[in-house]
């Protein structure tokens, strides 16, 4: 008998209690928009979360809004325009009711910074990289300063770069190498830079830039061999030509919580070279 008290109890409970995780496995947020100087309502407010809602939320004409959030933590962003957007937490694990006022955008907001002024350093051996006219592993150093815009998801920037051959020993020619040919080559440039930011209000934020600037280049070129030298170990003589050159750059990376960057950037020299690196650098300050 009391083996079939038990089962019932399973069987009577157990739905009871599934029934009660699925329910709170979302919450409803409800609540007015308005406009924070004079207290008028505001319609059409796009409201969205971290994750995609399973269809828009827009707030009617008296301000109003309802949505179903998941029930944890996050965060709900309210966007109109000419207005500048705002962001609310939630932590809630039960129905709430949320008031929210927007402030209207002004050219005042236009110049202020985001993230203020950041400085990315590229350290040595931090990128890899090749050219089309050493066929040699490459790493580059170099610097950024970038202005950050609040309003607008864009930055520019002015950097700085030189790109080496990546192994520290000397390269020499073989006694097979052509009359002519180019041993190595290096180049440094400055460019000024601008990025199109797709969500710099994240953690993690993916951009795409491009870059006009000039420096010079310079090839070490083999132009024969010591006649004196072991005719199976030629040692080469070399002659080093500099060349000033114009730079058109392309690049597309992202962020990691406003610390670390990441690129794949392509620079194309008027001397015909072009450079392909894989860059890494660490962001100061972090805000």
């Amino acid at each position: 008998m009391r083996k079939v008290i038990v089962l019932f109890v399973i069987f009577v409970l157990a739905p009871v209690s599934i029934f009660a995780q699925e329910k709170v496995k979302s919450v409803t947020v409800k609540g007015v928009v308005t406009d924070e100087a004079d207290g008028t309502p505001l319609d059409l407010v796009l409201i969205t979360t971290a994750e995609s809602l399973p269809e828009p939320c827009i707030t009617d004409s008296l301000g109003q809004f309802t949505l179903e959030v998941p029930a944890r933590k996050g965060f709900l962003k309210f966007s109109k325009e000419e207005y500048n957007s705002s962001y609310v937490k939630f932590h809630e694990w039960n129905d709430t009711t949320l008031n929210v006022s927007m402030t209207k955008t002004t050219w005042k907001d236009y110049l202020k910074l985001g993230r203020a002024f950041e400085l990315d350093i590229k350290l040595l051996f931090a990128s890899y990289g090749v050219t089309n006219i050493d066929q040699l592993e490459h790493t580059m150093l170099g610097a950024e300063f970038r202005y950050n815009f609040r309003c607008l998801p864009v930055d520019v920037g002015l950097s700085g770069s030189w790109s080496i051959p990546f192994s520290m020993e000397p390269v020499e020619a073989g006694k097979g190498t052509p009359i002519g040919s180019v041993i190595t080559y290096s180049y440094w440039n400055i460019l000024a830079f601008s990025d199109y930011n797709f969500s710099n209000d994240r953690k993690f934020s993916p951009y795409l830039g491009l870059g006009l600037g000039g420096g010079k280049s310079d090839s070490k070129i083999l132009e024969g061999f010591d006649p004196d030298s072991n005719p199976e170990y030629p040692v080469g003589i070399y002659g080093h030509d500099d060349k000033p050159i114009a730079t058109f750059a392309l690049r597309a990376g992202f962020e990691i919580n406003h610390i670390w960057r990441v690129a794949l950037e392509e620079h194309f020299n008027t001397d015909g070279s072009r450079g392909f690196h894989v860059t890494f650098a660490i962001i100061i300050p972090r805000d």
